[in-house]
């Protein structure tokens, strides 16, 4: 009797429960259950713990190292490295000849080690794609392209990307990038919203005076939450209003304008945001991270039923989605407030009436959890 092809998914998130990327793979493991194929799971001891897999369905393998709890930026960076120590050891012991693995870019580290293992061990892998790393590290400004931290990691990462049999990217300008790293094949699956994690509403206009905008999720860097408040600055007093809500870096920071700006119609939610009570949902994203990647909230900000205005790179992959999709969104180029204040500025009652229930259609059709996990199944019965 054939024995079955083994599956081995690692990633440090595989539960709902903490941020996106576990919810991604968590869906995604589901949905690849076969009778042609058994999945094995290497992944953190609370993620797991976390998931709902069962042993019954699952070969779960935790991992539990020692961690540092410290928001300290080394210490974070130790944390990660540690964590990408530990898969990787199960990675090398659980990892046999001909298996599938499939693996995404979360800690950036653990990419490098599976390449280096990849040389000696002939398995086929397949990588999930996220973000690329360093280049991400360069619009942030975190590190810089002359500094000698970020040449060698570039060094390491290009050959990571070089080891691969399949990427998986989520979205197109990201398939770019990696085709300049890579002859390996490329597959643009796009992020996803899961309909039945949420209740999806119907798109109504509010009967308030004013048009809402919200945003909520992380506030650092790569979200040029700095270039929103200068274009609020700029529009002074209008018929809009804006909630944020979220963690991160810049959230004292994000609190702080709210608290000093409440005459422009700002508010800070510690709470959440009702997104029954919003019209437009603000997805920002710094200039430069064309191809380096895409926020996951478009995608659940869509299943919501929200048109979105985004702010990014010119042809990126929210540009492209506006711009093929009539009437689900708008968008300007990040880095320019005036702009940003102008679009603002135009947005009325009937701007928003022509986008009634659009950005769920689009969801449902080409976003929603059933469409990506065929493209999932159909990707990976090629290596069964």
């Amino acid at each position: 009797m054939k024995s079955l092809k083994r599956l081995i998914v690692v990633s440090e998130f595989v539960d709902e429960e903490i941020n996106s990327t576990g919810l991604y793979w968590n869906k995604i493991i589901q949905c690849l259950e076969t009778k042609k194929l058994t999945i094995e799971i290497i992944s953190s001891k609370s993620s797991i713990e976390r998931s709902g897999f069962q042993s019954s369905n699952y070969k779960l393998h935790r991992v539990d190292p020692p961690q540092i709890n410290s928001d300290n930026f080394f210490f974070s960076s130790f944390n990660k490295v540690i964590m990408a120590l530990f898969i990787f050891y199960k990675v090398v012991v659980k990892t046999h000849k001909n298996d599938l693995v499939l693996s995404g870019t979360n800690p950036n580290i653990l990419m490098a080690f599976i390449a280096t293992f990849h040389r000696f061990m002939r398995f086929k892998w397949l990588v999930l794609v996220h973000d690329i790393f360093p280049e991400n590290t360069l619009p942030p400004k975190i590190l810089t392209k002359t500094s000698i931290l970020y040449k060698a990691l570039k060094l390491v990462f290009d050959f990571s990307y070089s080891r691969p049999d399949h990427f998986i990217s989520i979205c197109r300008d990201m398939s770019e990038i990696i085709s300049t790293k890579t002859d390996a094949k490329i597959t643009y699956i796009p992020n996803f919203f899961y309909f039945n994690h949420i209740e999806v509403v119907e798109n109504h206009l509010n009967s308030n005076e004013y048009i809402s905008l919200a945003y909520s999720g992380s506030f650092g860097k790569l979200q040029d939450i700095d270039n929103i408040f200068k274009a609020i600055c700029i529009l002074g007093k209008t018929d809009k209003k804006f909630f944020f809500s979220g963690n991160g870096t810049y959230k004292n920071r994000v609190k702080d304008f709210c608290d000093k700006n409440e005459n422009l119609g700002v508010k800070f939610l510690d709470d959440g945001i009702n997104n029954n009570l919003i019209d437009i949902s603000i997805v920002p994203l710094i200039g430069g991270m064309y191809g380096l990647a895409v926020p996951s909230k478009a995608y659940f900000s869509l299943g919501h039923n929200k048109p979105l205005l985004v702010v990014g790179d010119s042809n990126s992959e929210l540009h492209l989605t506006i711009k093929e999709n009539n009437d689900i969104g708008l968008f300007t180029e990040a880095g320019n407030p005036k702009a940003l204040a102008n679009l603002i500025n135009s947005i009325s009652r009937e701007t928003l009436q022509s986008m009634t229930n659009k950005p769920k259609l689009v969801a449902q059709r080409s976003y929603s959890y059933e469409v990506v996990a065929k493209q999932y199944r159909e990707l990976i019965n090629q290596y069964l």
